[in-house]
């Protein structure tokens, strides 16, 4: 099994280890729960930036960024730590952007997140 580098997702050392110890199962379902759970976040996200309330959405896009971080998704992690400042500091002109692009970004990980390529 290859170290996974792909649409800004790479499998984070401890978790490759995991792997090649006979942990692929876990992992595959850790991807599956870090997909399923982001998506509602974005959700939820949008939802916040279209009805204005910025502190549920730099709370998401912090909880989100957290998971990101731990799944080696870095493309989704820098987008949510925009996402996070810009909320936390109200300034709400960038926002629907940059949740447009986590969304991509996740719909990008959804494809290429994968132990085997």
């Amino acid at each position: 099994m290859a170290h996974t580098a792909n649409a800004g997702w790479v499998l984070p050392a401890e978790l490759h280890h995991l792997a090649q110890s006979g942990g692929e199962k876990v992992i595959e379902e850790l991807i599956e729960l870090f997909k399923q759970d982001v998506g509602e976040r974005l959700h939820v996200l949008r939802k916040a930036v279209e009805s204005g309330d910025l502190v549920t959405a730099a709370s998401q896009a912090h909880s989100i960024k957290g998971s990101a971080l731990q799944m080696g998704a870095v493309n989704l992690v820098t987008t949510c730590k925009h996402v996070e400042l810009d909320a936390a500091h109200h300034v709400s002109e960038n926002l629907e952007r940059l949740v447009l692009e986590a969304e991509a970004e996740l719909r990008v990980l959804a494809s290429s997140m994968r132990l085997t390529q």
